[in-house]
Order: C-alpha cells, then sequence, then structure tokens
C-alpha cells in the first residue's frame, strides 16, 4: 500500500478526496462515473500518477508507445496498509471526510477522525486498542507487551465491514459487460425498518448512495453488554444509527462480523433520529447494576451529551422517551465521551473530546441520574494538570462557578490531540491510574499517560503509537492508480511492483521479468492472527454492469496523456500471467468531441438568467482486450482503428485524452497475476 494511504490523512488525503487527481478530472469529462457520494473513493493511487505525470519527462517518448511507464520500471516504497501502520512504523488507518459544522458557523467537508476504544480483548490482562477507519473496517492492535510497558502489533482486521465501497464503471465499460451478457438488474430502494408504534415517523425510502452516505463515520466503543465477560461492540454513525454487534468469539478470541442485515443491529425503533455523528458508550453511570448508554453528537446544532438509562442486561434500548442531557456542549461540537472516576471520589465522571481536540471535564453528582439535571462542565485537562494560562481579558469567577467552555477553551496550555479526536480512557501501564487514547484526524493513534495521582491526574501531550512489525514494503508504480479492492472487503488483497529487489515481496515463484527489470503483480498476503480468526470475504449482492460489489475485483488504470488519431489504427498489446484470471479484460476508453453552440444568449428570463447556446456533439467508444493468464507469460493484442458513427465528428481529427483499465477477478486467497510490457503504438 503506498506511502500516502498511509500518511495521507496529514496531507488530507481522505478516501474521499476533497480535490480530484488528474485521472478524476479527465474521467469525469471524457467518460462521466457515477459515483456514491459527492466525494467519492477514488483509486488508492492517484498521487502516484499525478507525480509521475506531472514530474516524469517520459511521457514525450521517441517511440510510438503512449502508455506511461509501460514495464513498471519506475515505483515508489510504500506500506503495506493491511499492517495498520505508516511507513514510520506508527499506526495509522485512513480517514474520510463529512459535511459537518465548522468552527465558523458554516457547514462543509472536514477530515474525520479514526475512532477508538481500549480494552481487554483477549482476556491476557494488557489493554489493547481496536480502531474503526474512515472506510469501516474494524481493526485492533493487540497489546503484546507487559503491564507496565505496553507493545503493540500489527493490526489485526476482523470481518465487520457495514458500508464497503463499490467500484463504479463508466457507461461504456457497463455496456460491455451488458452485452458479454451480464444481467442489468434494476435498483431498488432500501427503506428503513417499519415503525414500531403509532407516531414514530414512517421510514423514507432512500436510495443506496443516501444509505451508504448515512452509514458513514462510524464510531466505536467496546462494553460487555452481554455481561458475558466479552467485550462486545457499539457502532455509531453520521445519520444517528447506533448498531450493536455481539462479540461472537471465545473468551480469549474476539471475532466481530456482519450482522445477518443491518437493521437487526440497529439499536432504535424505527425512523426516530434526533441527531447525527454518534458517539456511543456504554457504562453503568448511576451504579444501579445496569447499563446505560451515553450517545455524543456532532449534529448542526448545539451538541450534547445523552443519556439512555439502563432497563437490565441485555440489548440496550433507545427508546425517544428515555433520553436525557447528561452534559451540554455549550458550544463545543463533535462530541466523543468517556467515564472515568477524574478524581477519585468514587464517582463517574465525563471526559469529552471535541472538534479542536481539547478535552473537556464533567464531574459526575454520584447517586442516580435525575432528568432535567445535567451535571456541569467543570474545566478543560491541562497539560502536567497546571492551572490553566487564560488570556487576561478572562472573566472573573464567582466562587463555586465554572467558567463558560467557550471562555476556558482560550487557555494556551490545554491538552490537545491536534485538532478533532475521538477519546477512551485505560490504564496502558499498570499504576492503577487511567491513561486516555486518543483517534486522530490524521488517520494516526495516540497515548497521554496518567503521570498524576487518583485525585489529581496529570497528563503529558499525547505520543503517537509506534507498532514493532517486520511488514515488507510494497512498490507503487508510477504513473498508475490501483485498486485492489481494499473498500470492498478485500482481505490481504495487494497490487505491487516486483523486481531484484530485497524489499520486493516473494509472491511469486520467479522474479524473473519477461522485459526490462521488473513487472505488476496483484496477489494476496496471507494474514497470520494470532488472537483473532481470519477475516473471511463478505458475499455482497448481485453486481449490475456499472456497479462492482464483489470484494476479489482488482484493477489498475490510467489516463493518456495525448489524444489518438482519428482513422488511425493502433494495437493494444501487453503479456499476462497467472493461472487464476477471472473475467480478464484491458479496457480503452476515448471519445470525440465537437463544440456547437456560438456561447451567445439565446435567451433572457425575467430573473436576469439567461440561456446560451451551448450545444456540443460528443460520442463515446470502448476497445476491450480479453485474457485469461496461464501458468507461462502470455502475449496479448488488440487491433482497431479509432473511429466514429455520427458524420458529423467526420471533421474531428482526434480524440479527447483516453483512459485504459485492466480489471480482473482473482481466487480469493490464493490468485496471483502478472503483467508486463503493456504497449498502444500506431501501426
Amino acid at each position: 500500500m503506498p506511502s500516502h494511504y498511509s500518511e495521507f490523512a496529514e496531507q488530507r488525503r481522505a478516501l474521499r478526496h476533497a480535490k480530484k487527481s488528474l485521472q478524476d478530472r479527465q474521467a469525469d469529462f471524457t467518460f462521466p462515473i457515477r459515483v456514491v457520494d459527492k466525494k467519492p473513493m477514488r483509486p488508492l493511487f492517484s498521487l502516484a500518477s499525478l507525480v509521475a505525470l506531472v514530474s516524469t519527462p517520459t511521457f514525450i517518448f521517441a517511440q510510438s508507445n503512449l502508455i506511461q511507464n509501460p514495464g513498471f520500471e519506475r515505483s515508489m516504497r510504500s506500506a503495506n496498509v493491511w499492517a495498520g501502520i505508516s511507513g514510520s512504523g506508527i499506526i495509522n488507518a485512513p480517514t474520510e471526510e463529512a459535511n459537518v459544522l465548522s468552527a465558523d458557523g458554516k457547514i462543509g467537508q472536514q477530515t474525520m477522525p479514526i475512532s477508538v476504544s481500549a480494552g481487554d480483548l483477549n482476556k491476557d490482562g494488557l489493554n489493547d486498542i481496536a480502531i474503526m477507519d474512515g472506510q469501516g473496517f474494524l481493526r485492533v492492535h493487540f497489546n503484546t507487551g507487559t503491564k507496565q510497558e505496553p507493545k503493540f502489533g500489527p493490526a489485526e482486521f476482523s470481518s465487520l465491514l457495514l458500508n464497503p465501497t463499490p467500484l463504479r464503471l463508466s457507461d461504456l465499460e457497463s455496456v460491455e459487460s451488458k452485452e458479454k451478457g451480464k444481467p442489468t438488474p434494476t435498483p431498488k430502494p432500501t427503506p428503513r425498518p417499519a415503525a414500531a408504534k403509532p407516531g414514530v415517523p414512517q421510514p423514507p425510502e432512500l436510495s443506496p448512495d443516501q444509505i451508504y452516505a448515512m452509514r458513514r463515520v462510524q464510531r466505536i466503543n467496546l462494553a460487555d453488554i452481554s455481561r458475558s465477560g466479552k467485550l462486545d461492540l457499539l457502532i455509531g454513525n453520521y445519520g444517528g444509527d447506533v448498531l450493536l454487534i455481539p462479540n461472537s468469539g471465545g473468551a480469549n478470541r474476539p471475532d466481530f462480523r456482519n450482522p445477518t442485515t443491518y437493521e437487526s443491529a440497529v439499536l432504535q425503533k424505527g425512523f426516530d433520529r434526533w441527531g447525527n455523528v454518534f458517539a456511543p458508550f456504554a457504562v453503568d453511570w448511576d451504579k444501579d447494576n445496569k447499563m446505560d448508554l451515553l450517545v455524543g453528537e456532532g449534529s448542526y446544532s448545539a451538541n450534547s451529551i445523552h443519556i439512555f438509562p439502563g432497563k437490565g442486561i441485555g440489548r440496550p434500548s433507545l427508546e425517544p422517551d428515555d433520553r436525557s442531557v447528561l452534559a451540554y456542549g455549550m458550544g463545543l461540537e463533535q462530541l466523543s465521551p468517556c467515564v472515568v472516576d477524574y478524581n477519585g471520589d468514587g464517582n463517574n465522571d465525563l471526559l469529552v473530546a471535541e472538534r479542536g481536540g481539547k478535552v473537556a471535564v464533567y464531574l459526575g453528582k454520584g447517586g442516580p441520574f435525575k432528568p432535567g439535571e445535567p451535571i456541569p462542565f467543570n474545566s478543560f485537562i491541562t497539560i502536567d494538570g497546571a492551572a490553566p494560562a487564560l488570556p487576561p481579558n478572562t472573566p472573573a469567577l464567582e466562587p463555586g462557578t465554572s467558567l463558560d467552555p467557550m471562555d476556558a477553551i482560550k487557555a494556551t496550555n490545554l491538552l490537545n490531540a491536534g485538532g478533532g479526536c475521538t477519546i477512551d480512557s485505560a490504564d496502558f501501564n499498570g499504576d492503577g491510574l487511567f491513561d486516555l487514547v486518543f483517534g486522530k484526524r490524521s488517520g494516526r493513534v495516540a497515548i497521554a499517560i496518567n503521570q498524576g495521582t487518583a485525585t489529581q491526574p496529570k497528563f503529558k501531550a499525547p505520543v503517537d503509537v509506534k507498532v514493532e512489525d517486520d511488514e515488507k514494503p510494497m512498490l507503487v508504480p508510477s504513473g498508475w492508480d490501483i485498486d485492489f479492492g481494499y473498500a470492498r472487503g478485500n482481505y490481504g488483497g495487494y497490487i505491487t511492483v516486483v523486481k531484484n529487489d530485497p524489499a520486493a515481496p516473494a509472491g511469486s515463484a520467479s522474479h524473473q521479468p519477461p522485459e526490462g527489470a521488473a513487472y505488476l503483480e496483484a496477489g494476496y498476503f496471507k494474514l497470520d492472527y494470532k488472537s483473532m480468526p481470519q477475516p473471511t470475504l463478505a458475499k455482497p449482492e448481485e453486481d449490475d454492469s456499472k456497479v462492482i460489489k464483489i470484494p476479489n475485483i482488482f484493477t489498475f488504470s490510467q489516463p493518456l496523456t495525448n489524444p489518438l488519431k482519428v482513422g488511425k489504427t493502433y494495437i493494444l498489446s501487453f503479456k499476462v500471467k497467472g493461472a487464476q484470471i477471472n473475467n480478464g479484460r484491458a479496457n480503452l476508453l476515448y471519445s470525440g468531441y465537437k463544440k456547437l453552440g456560438t456561447g451567445e444568449i439565446i435567451s433572457k428570463g425575467d430573473r436576469g438568467d439567461v440561456k446560451r447556446d451551448i450545444r456540443e456533439l460528443r460520442e463515446q467508444k470502448v476497445e476491450s482486450a480479453n485474457y485469461s493468464g496461464g501458468s507461462n507469460w502470455v502475449d496479448v493484442k488488440k487491433e482497431f482503428t479509432v473511429k466514429f458513427e455520427n458524420k458529423d465528428l467526420a471533421d474531428v481529427s482526434e480524440t479527447q485524452p483516453a483512459f485504459l483499465r485492466f480489471i480482473f477477478q482473482l481466487t480469493p486467497g490464493s490468485g496471483i497475476a502478472q503483467f508486463d510490457d503493456i504497449k498502444l503504438t500506431e501501426k
């Protein structure tokens, strides 16, 4: 996996990029691609392509090959995403963007933090770190150290993936699939569960795109909901759902799987949502031996921490009539709660992380919770437990009162996780004090060790968590965009350049390329997990010709810099190897374009609007070469002439920039495909 995928959060390269790559712009212009969201997940290596196309002079070839880096000789080192770490050995996971309220009061796209929760998942007496990343993967970094010195291993992924991102093909590619006999089922809206009682709003019919958007930004909490001694999983999301995923594994081997249906895991009954960006936290708040459910929110209005009192052992209740405000945000936004005894008085206290990365403290009163009596804001956590360094113009306090959070947050010595974050607590060094763990907007995880006492906690600045890992890096081909099914749950899948390099993965029997010193390889890493079962590929709904949900589909693609000449004959050729390749095809897409309108104003409306002559003519074409591979290298060729059916394009001499995509399916867990010497030449 590329380094920018591990480090991309710092560069604001979330799964749904705010800015489009060169390929995106060309593909959108020439072959419009329908996506699930306005910020779709694009192929994972756009940065590599852009760097290669902009900075490498080789796209002006002395020979006639129109393909950049055709033999994969140029590549960049990167980390293995399935290990869950960056190239520098720091825990790192992909983030995503969502529309939320910003500090200036405007709603816009922001990078959302990954979600963290801590607990002893394998019953070895050590606290582990669970992460829900921006794509919706649950991965765990198990603590392999000691009670005094934590040490975390590479990520182990569960089979849980509630919101996979399908691969969207262009219109022409879907037509090609349909012509090969693949049916195109009519999309069906997925309704919410039926209302449970009179007065509850009936579920609207939502499109797949709307459902996908609502299920993003998942935030997790590990808690023994079933009182079985195992940690179950609570999940909140952008759309305001809260789900319960039981731990179906053993006491020392956790296992979190996809529910039979998404709706069966949702705790709410009917469709009665009162907020979004939910962060759940289960705790016996008033110590009555009933598990209560706290929910932090990130809605467009004033945010708060809400409480749903427990009614007994088992599945928590989220009945709207039971909801009360436990703590008002008072201007704080995107709230993520956790519960500790902050001052050692025996009462549960509330810690709340907010969108700026600070941690607010709300001191509990003890005793049963009384609706209508929220607990007050007390302070923000400072570095080393020092008095807050407030501006000189801060209002004076009356005895027994606390500052307003909007004044208190201006202190210059507050603990800060580096922007919006999620929070949890655990004892990571065996001293009996709670430490803090943060999921960050950068995709990293940081820990702040408590160096104080039970009554006066003190924290240094959070430190990013490192992982000891011997995973070999990957090699990303320059000039190519690559998708090995990560977003669809293709566990262990990879695409890498193989060459005579000690860092190259030993995924094949031979590293001898048929041409040059390198070739491209797709396959599967062996996921040798020690504490969790091997994740299994989900069985997706039936694909249609445009939307690919099958996990084990691989693609690599490239936008061509130079246009094709109309009327000329070209040869697309490449070498391929691999006995477990299925449904392989190389699609070359091109289009003809002609401007017909003058741009002049045709008419004017009563409200000042104008209608201009923007007539245009466009025809799109695709040439496909099918392949299946074998145990030896196989030469594949496709000869075609660039032409258009529309006679009005007869005077067009060249195409719009073309686009080449290889797409194929591999046997899960064992398939290998190799490619080399890709050429597109004029005959």
